[in-house]
């Protein structure tokens, strides 16, 4: 029969008894606050982590809704693979890219579309690593993806910007030049319905060099122009931009200051050079309300500089054109001989028909 143990025994055991719980609930504390230092962390990245398996199946981790607006739980309820979400015309080569994570240790970055819950369509910027077992079978991917839409936004509309630049800068036909940009713009923004209008204050005259419209055929010149009772107008009599949505637009129309269809949302800019406002460059819409935005509007106010400078450029090099054919008609009716002389060369550039005789 085995010996009690002494008093001395049972209260050392009770010691360490009392310690290993110490020691257990200090360990239980740190991990808790591990853990919480970590879902900050986490929480706070600007992308969403997630675990590719070996059939390319996606488990998500952390921030999906912020990527594609799908919370991490509908995409396994409703069974989403994240493959599926990437736009048709990116998926092929998406995939091609990344057969090569399974057949080595690999890690690769990527940038491809997806279309979103709400439908839209975004950039992502796609950042992962392959991994191995230990027998070298591929064990899946890790990974993490942000949302790059807006970067890739301000990307084109330099590119964009730059080519209507270009385009001005070579450009001198104004009927080649509208159609340029009315394309260039066309893809950082939706212009279905877009038109240049170009005023006279003084003959009270308004008309469209370059018009496309859904809505409208009626782009005749107005002979009896009031700035009050057309959005055109508006933009003109004001000298600045304006962003109108629809309950604006349903007050302006109620007081007569809509001229043709009445559009759910409506973006107009002046064109002005030399403090003289040439026109108006609008852009607008009759089916969607949320169209454009104080982004567009800033990126229509640039291009109407590059529009009002061709322009005025335009209008310089007629007069010039002008100027020297009256010269021209002038210098050879005169009644007398005229004659233009090199002095430096002492020899005749030009002489008129009166001087030969």
């Amino acid at each position: 029969m085995a010996n009690k143990p002494s008093y001395e025994e049972l209260e050392q055991r009770i010691k360490q008894l009392k310690r290993a719980e110490f020691d257990r609930r200090q360990v239980e504390k740190e991990l808790k606050k591990s853990e919480e230092t970590y879902r900050n962390i986490t929480c706070n990245i600007p992308g969403m982590m997630y675990r590719g398996k070996p059939d390319w199946s996606t488990e998500i981790l952390l921030n999906s809704e912020k990527v594609c607006g799908y919370p991490a739980d509908e995409i396994v309820g409703q069974n989403i693979n994240w493959i599926d979400l990437i736009h048709p015309d990116d998926k092929q080569r998406a995939l091609e890219e990344s057969a090569a994570l399974m057949k080595n240790p690999l890690s690769i970055s990527q940038e491809y579309r997806i279309i979103a819950k709400d439908g839209s369509m975004r950039w992502v910027s796609d950042h992962k690593t392959s991994h191995f077992n230990e027998d070298g079978s591929f064990s899946g991917v890790g990974g993490i993806v942000y949302d790059i839409t807006e970067q890739k936004h301000a990307e084109e509309i330099n590119k964009t910007l730059f080519a209507i630049s270009n385009a001005v800068s070579t450009t001198l036909n104004l009927k080649d030049l509208f159609q340029s940009i009315h394309h260039s713009l066309g893809r950082i923004m939706d212009v279905t319905n877009f038109f240049i209008a170009l005023v006279d204050i003084k003959e009270s005259t308004l008309y469209f060099p370059y018009h496309v419209d859904t809505g409208d055929d009626d782009f005749l010149p107005i002979t009896t122009f009031n700035a009050n009772d057309s959005l055109t107008g508006l933009v003109v009599s004001n000298r600045r931009p304006f962003l109108l949505g629809r309950e604006a637009l349903e007050k302006r129309a109620d007081q007569n200051g809509v001229w043709g269809p009445l559009p759910q949302i409506w973006m107009g800019v002046p064109l002005i050079i030399r403090d003289e406002v040439l026109g108006v460059v609008a852009v607008q819409s009759y089916i969607d309300a949320d169209l454009y935005n104080e982004q567009d509007l800033q990126v229509l106010s640039g291009v109407s500089e590059q529009i009002a400078f061709a322009i005025d450029r335009k209008r310089a090099f007629d007069a010039t054109q002008e100027s020297e054919k009256k010269y021209r008609h002038l210098f050879e009716n005169a009644p007398a001989g005229i004659y233009e002389i090199d002095f430096e060369k002492l020899r005749f550039i030009n002489v008129n028909e009166l001087m030969c005789k």
